[in-house]
């Protein structure tokens, strides 16, 4: 797919200051659109259009409930861009949670205003200029999965169940009319995600949404973020999903298509959550709904113990509990210790019964340490303002209810609790509360501090407190339980387990100080030395006197002048152009020791450069303030004193020290190998320089030299520049990317194992300051090929020499320089110091804003490119100064070591790395495609193919046109397992994976009527379509399940998949249905190891299978089609179906499980597809 999908268009973005909102228009930005972000906060909307950019990015105030306002808005968006390609009606509200009996319809009219009305605003008025304009545009609403399923009033709000379904019977209402001018309107639901509507919803936090959201998932091994519904969102703006409309994109995960109940857990489970659902009571619950398909109630055993939720039903249970509960509450024999909870809403209990009998047994089993003392403990607490605590014993009175302690003041609680703690002591307390119960929080900090402030040193290893075991409504295990646990004393040393914001923050640890004092390990001060042999210790500060270097183990006799040194210097220095630092420093260099008459002596090298142009007084709100994402705050984390001129010793100014030794190594490495290096700026933010545009063997420092920017293509340097200075003028930085290349490098240059050259340019890149990433040879891109694309072939060039002939390697291989061209990319961020207010925190914990006033680059990547040269020139005479000293003393063949020029042959490295770039996934892929005759093979591009059939004819020629290096044929009938098992298998044995499997396979069968239907043909026709299909995901998930590979299993269905009686027979439109069936169950079992199950369901089009069922010719059935379509200015063609298929196979479709996609048009929203009698 191309990285600029939406290249041109314009888009409006409802709901774009946050969440799905915010990631959709970023996302569209980076793929070439203008958009304009629409939205009701206008503070968090600009700063979602500055972080962007606002060179494509305008905000706009929009309440999409007024109508005035979204004609606004549209309005705002064609003045502006001219246009409206893409509406993207994504603003929305959850409403509030009530019982049908007291619902408050004000409420319930806001939801549908926002939801419903707002959503049928924004359609109309972009319809209306893309209908004017005649522009075949793409509108898109978000949904929820609350629209594909009722969820009670106590889940979802009843506004918010009621209008998504009522937005997605717009979306079909419309897309039937709009069809007619070529606009495609579809919705997207979307499975609970941490958007800020989800967080405020639920009351929950991102982090607790998220794992509410894990715990109850089918598509296990990955999160459901913003981002993955962007991505769906840029798929259906795109003209990748040219051929749909009218279709509802569930990205859930397949949680709703098809759920495994029973799990893959051990142990007796009881069905008894669905029955009880309705039932549930807090708004805190609504993400209950999603463990539905998951937690049916639990029954979680081990050993003696367990836990029992969600399945008692009468009075006095907790009496028969005790008595009664080997018979009657699990099925289990000698259950010893049963914790139950009577009520479904409580949720922690529910979700971690299993945890819950871990530290339940470790307590009352582990080496009897605690056996006696107890006989058992129940705990049960409700979802509201009040909680029960139950202490069971065969020596305590049966129950002991505590009063509604959120009610009390603190002085009566201590009267109250004062019994009941006598009660208890020395045994086990399991508390299930509210999570923002105040009183019982006092209650834990009363329990605990009783236990605790009495502590007196004890044997070793014994416990001097009792476990008390708090939960409250939270989905993360690691905060949803909160242990004061075991408080162990090991040689003089409490051992304190804890999460400390269950009670009060004057409780901390540090009431626990040891006797014994902590020993605490000295190391001696490092980080400012770089190298072995050609060791350069840097040092200065920001605003100091002088910043510099001394270098020590450089040779002697080496030619040496201050000149020499002032050249980099002088490419480093600040204050050369607009695009760079104002301070005017001329970096004047002097040598005071180490060079004697030009030449060097073997001793150290001193080199000092002094600062001219200090302003220490514009940095003084600093002392106090740490500037984002700078090295301010954590300087004062480790040394609690920092300079804070400047960035001190993390400043850039350190970097002179690097570039003057740079500019020592570069002369030994010129002198002694003839080696040349040259770095350039490849990008600055999103302007990229195409790799195919520099010649690396060829480009010159003076044409990386000829512009401000160092860039050495002219028409990129002025793209580059015009980007650095838009942010500039706004007090704002960008980063970007330096390309480092190393001509004529010496052979053998490097280590194996820890100290390989990679990893050393690795360590040097990434200790400049601002750097972020580091790339070597192909780099991540190398993930997208195959052994056979990726390797450096070798051969003996025209002087007997070995070479390669390419360079994937990068000029390095195991570690150890080959002479070829070694390359790079160092990555650095926008430079943190900028002239706009942020916020921040002072030394002493203060909220603040903060506004530098210092003079700082807008973007560091041009000064940059002679500090990557030194670093890499540092790192290569180093390594080169230990060449010598291991291998000079037995020199090997200097045919095998002597520097050269490579050179290589253009035809063949164009070919190869054309293969490099072919596949736009996101892993290496090996596709199994099962059934060639639909032709959509052909337009998926992909690493590998293996191509089935039981035509071996046309196989094999499809399989010839693509190329056989990248693609085989097998035979297969999918009638027979054994086949396709033997498909698998070859798939494996040849390309080493399997991460795709497209079950394409199909045939029609016979048309007749249900009187004289052939049960043959029939059989057949299911045997194919079902069956075969079956066999191929049976097959393909057992090589992804042994290989834990997260694969794609996709199945060609129908529109008859969703209708019957359209022309079809009666076997193909029975195999069909089952088939969508036979994806949904399997997605539920498979979503448990990450692989996802989809189907596709196209309408009719040419296909020789299409064809001869219709007897037509391709054009009549083209024609037909047509005719009969509701998108009116395209014809469905395969390579529409082959697009669907790779968006489902990549990556970005990585949340969409047990989802049947239709590729129709819109057709069956709203109409019959087309008969071979119509």
């Amino acid at each position: 797919m191309s990285k600029q999908r939406l290249e041109g268009k314009v888009a409006i973005v409802t709901g774009g200051a946050s969440g799905i909102g915010a990631e959709a228009a970023r996302l569209f930005v980076e793929n070439g659109a203008f958009v304009v972000i629409a939205d009701v906060n206008d503070e968090l909307g600009l700063q979602v259009a500055s972080s962007i950019g606002v060179d494509k990015v305008s905000y706009h105030h929009c309440d999409v409930r007024d109508e005035k306002q979204v004609e606004e808005t549209v309005a705002f968006a064609i003045k502006k861009y001219g246009s409206l390609d893409i509406m993207f009606s994504n603003a929305g509200i959850a409403g509030s949670f009530y019982k049908i009996l007291d619902l408050d319809l004000n409420d319930f009219d806001n939801t549908i205003a926002v939801n419903v009305r707002g959503a049928a605003a924004c359609i109309k008025y972009a319809a209306r200029v893309m209908v004017e304009r005649k522009t075949r545009g793409s509108i898109i609403c978000t949904a929820s999965t609350a629209s594909v399923v009722a969820l009670g009033g106590d889940s979802a709000p009843y506004g918010y169940n009621t209008s998504k379904h009522g937005l997605l019977g717009l979306v079909r209402s419309t897309c039937g009319e709009l069809g007619a001018y070529g606009i495609r309107v579809n919705s997207i639901s979307p499975s609970y995600l941490a958007t800020p509507l989800a967080c405020d919803a639920l009351g929950m936090e991102a982090s607790e949404v998220e794992s509410a959201v894990v715990a109850g998932a089918n598509l296990q091994g990955i999160v459901l973020k913003p981002i993955h519904v962007a991505q769906t969102a840029l798929f259906l703006a795109s003209d990748e999903s040219a051929y749909i409309s009218g279709h509802n994109l569930v990205v859930d995960g397949g949680l709703w298509a098809g759920y495994n109940p029973s799990g893959s857990e051990k142990g007796p489970r009881v069905r008894a959550w669905r029955l009880r659902i309705d039932r549930l009571q807090s708004r805190e619950l609504m993400s209950l709904y999603l463990m539905a398909p998951t937690l049916r109630g639990v029954v979680a055993v081990e050993g003696t113990t367990a836990v029992v939720v969600g399945v008692t039903k009468v009075d006095g249970w907790r009496r028969r509990l005790v008595e009664e509960s080997k018979a009657t509450w699990v099925p289990v024999v000698a259950v010893e210790f049963v914790v139950v909870v009577d009520k479904v809403e409580d949720l922690m209990t529910v979700v971690h019964a299993t945890a819950v009998v871990e530290w339940v047994k470790d307590c009352n089993q582990g080496g009897g340490r605690c056996r006696g003392r107890f006989g058992g403990v129940c705990a049960s607490g409700s979802c509201y303002n009040y909680s029960h605590f139950w202490a069971f014993c065969n020596r305590l009175p049966n129950q002991l209810k505590a009063p509604d302690y959120s009610q009390e003041t603190r002085s009566h609680l201590g009267r109250r609790l004062s019994p009941l703690m006598q009660k208890i002591q020395n045994r086990i307390l399991i508390v299930l509360c509210q999570k923002n119960n105040l009183g019982t929080k006092i209650l834990i900090y009363m329990c605990y501090l009783s236990q605790v402030t009495q502590l007196t040193p004890k044997p070793h290893g014994s416990i001097v407190k009792s476990l008390l075991v708090v939960t409250h409504f939270n989905s993360n295990i690691n905060s949803s339980f909160f242990f004061f646990f075991d408080l162990f004393y090991f040689n003089g040393f409490f051992v304190y387990l804890s999460l400390f914001e269950a009670i009060p923050r004057r409780f901390h640890l540090s009431q626990f100080q040891p006797p014994i004092p902590i020993l605490r390990l000295q190391i001696r001060a490092a980080g400012s030395t770089y190298g072995n042999h050609f060791r350069v210790t840097t040092y200065g500060e920001s605003h100091g006197r002088g910043v510099g270097c001394v270098i020590d183990g450089c040779p002697p006799r080496i030619p040496l002048s201050e000149s020499d040194v002032q050249v980099d210097l002088d490419r480093r220095r600040p204050g050369q152009s607009k695009i760079t630092t104002p301070r005017d420093e001329t970096d004047t260099c002097k040598i005071f020791s180490g060079v004697f008459e030009g030449l060097t002596t073997g001793t150290p090298i001193h080199v000092f450069v002094p600062s001219t142009d200090q302003r220490g007084r514009d940095y003084s709100e600093l002392s106090s303030g740490y500037r984002p994402s700078h090295a301010d705050a954590t300087y004062d984390m480790k040394y609690g004193i920092r300079s804070v001129q400047g960035g001190g010793r993390s400043s850039a100014r350190e970097t002179i020290g690097r570039v003057a030794s740079g500019a020592v190594a570069k002369k030994i490495l010129k002198d002694f190998a003839g080696t040349e290096i040259l770095a350039y700026v490849s990008q600055v933010h999103k302007v990229v320089l195409p790799e195919d545009l520099i010649d690396n063997e060829t480009v010159t420092l003076d044409q990386i030299e000829s512009n401000i920017v160092r860039c050495p293509d002219p028409e990129y340097a002025e793209k580059m520049i015009a980007a650095i200075d838009a942010v500039r003028v706004r007090g704002d930085s960008v980063g970007g990317v330096v390309t480092c290349i190393v001509r004529n490098c010496p052979r053998g240059i490097g280590s194996p194992v820890f100290d390989k050259l990679e990893a050393e340019l690795a360590k040097a890149a990434m200790s400049l300051p601002a750097t972020k990433g580091f790339q070597f040879g192909s780099g991540f891109a190398g993930t997208f090929l195959t052994g056979s694309e990726h390797n450096d072939e070798f051969y003996i060039d025209e002087h007997g020499r070995t070479r390669t002939r390419t360079n994937r390697s990068g000029g390095i291989q195991g570690g150890i320089s080959n002479g070829e061209i070694i390359n790079m990319r160092i990555a650095f961020k926008p430079t943190s110091t900028i002239a706009k207010e942020q916020n921040t925190v002072t030394r002493d914990k203060k909220e603040t804003i903060l506004r530098v006033r210092g003079r700082h680059d807008p973007c560091v990547v041009p000064r940059a490119v002679p500090v990557v040269e030194a670093m890499v020139s540092l790192v290569l005479v180093d390594q080169l100064m230990a060449q010598y000293a291991q291998c000079n003393l037995f020199p090997v063949n200097s045919d095998l070591q002597e520097p050269l020029l490579p050179v290589l042959q253009p035809e063949e490295s164009e070919e190869r790395r054309a293969l490099g770039v072919v596949v736009e996934l996101d892993f290496e892929d090996v596709v199994d495609v099962v059934g060639v005759e639909g032709d959509v093979i052909e337009d998926m591009e992909v690493d590998a193919f293996v191509i089935t059939d039981v035509n071996d004819e046309l196989g094999l020629q499809v399989a010839s046109s693509i190329g056989v290096d990248k693609v085989s044929y097998h035979h297969c009938d999918v009638r027979d397992e054994k086949q396709v098992e033997e498909t698998v298998a070859f798939t494996i044995k040849k390309y080493g994976s399997l991460d795709i499997m497209f079950s394409n396979a199909g045939i029609t069968g016979s048309l007749c009527n249900i009187l004289d239907l052939d049960l043959n043909d029939f059989d057949n026709t299911v045997a194919v379509n079902v069956r075969g299909a079956a066999a191929c995901i049976k097959h393909a998930a057992r090589v992804m399940v042994e290989r834990k590979t997260r694969g794609s299993i996709i199945c060609t269905a129908s529109i008859a998949s969703l209708v019957g009686g359209a022309g079809a027979g009666h076997g193909y439109t029975a195999s069909k249905h089952g088939l969508v069936g036979l994806v949904r169950s399997a997605c539920g079992e498979l979503g448990a190891y990450g692989i996802r199950v989809n189907s596709i369901s196209p309408y009719v089009m040419a296909t020789p299978l299409a064809c001869e069922a219709l007897g037509m010719e391709a054009s009549e059935v083209e024609s037909a089609g047509v005719a009969g379509a509701n998108l009116q200015g395209i014809v469905l063609k395969p390579i529409h179906v082959a697009q669907t298929a790779l968006f489902l196979a990549s990556n970005e479709s990585a949340y969409i499980s047990g989802h049947n996609l239709v590729v129709d048009g819109g057709l069956l929203a709203v109409n019959i597809p087309v008969s071979k009698n119509k």
